[in-house]
């Protein structure tokens, strides 16, 4: 049980809580929806322990192509994510921090992070953002960036 409190206090293990709400921000959000519902978070989320939200990033866009990537300012190879696309999504949501930009040059996620997420009431996960595009948004608005766990 001293693993509990770390996490929560004993008191609060007696309390009912508030599910943990995870919006998952992508331009391929039915990608999820297979997993979501399957075995772990299948039964977590019938246990009204967790609820998940795909989001369409393709929604807040403005052009009739849906864009949400562009070519990297200056000129050079490939292709960069639009930030626009991504702010609007995070502000009709209302999502609060914690905001996770998905990365590949992010930090680990390891299980530390997976605790600390699942004691709050909502997570946020920027899914789809390039390797080059993270760099080019401004500094007005730094979301926590952590890397995918890759098996080696």
């Amino acid at each position: 049980m001293a693993g509990h409190d770390a996490v929560a206090g004993a008191a609060d293990l007696d309390q009912p809580r508030a599910p943990l709400t995870i919006n998952i921000v992508s331009i391929f959000p039915d990608f999820f929806a297979v997993p979501l519902s399957l075995s772990i978070p299948s039964r977590a989320a019938a246990a009204g322990s967790v609820r998940f939200n795909l989001v369409d990033l393709r929604d807040f866009t403005h052009d009739k192509h849906r864009t949400v990537d562009d070519y990297p300012y200056g000129g050079g190879p490939g292709m960069v994510m639009k930030p626009t696309p991504f702010f609007e999504a995070v502000e009709h949501l209302g999502a609060r921090a914690p905001i996770v930009l998905m990365s590949a040059r992010g930090r680990k996620f390891t299980q530390a992070d997976a605790h600390r997420f699942a004691c709050g009431t909502e997570l946020t996960l920027l899914s789809g953002i390039s390797r080059t595009s993270i760099n080019a948004w401004p500094n007005i608005w730094r979301p926590k960036k952590c890397r995918s766990v890759t098996s080696s």
